[in-house]
């Protein structure tokens, strides 16, 4: 049978990069969506 550990090991890599960028993604997008419900909440009260 092959060896096919680097394989493995490449793919494991390759789904975390994935992974990690998906969730860096949506963490900024929940701050940027905090920070736009902060803002309209202060354009409510100023008016």
């Amino acid at each position: 049978m092959p060896d096919t550990n680097a394989y493995l090991l490449l793919g494991l890599a390759v789904v975390i990069v994935i992974v990690g960028g998906y969730v860096g993604t949506l963490l900024m997008r929940f701050r940027t969506a905090k920070r736009d419900i902060t803002t309209l909440i202060s354009l409510r009260e100023e008016n």
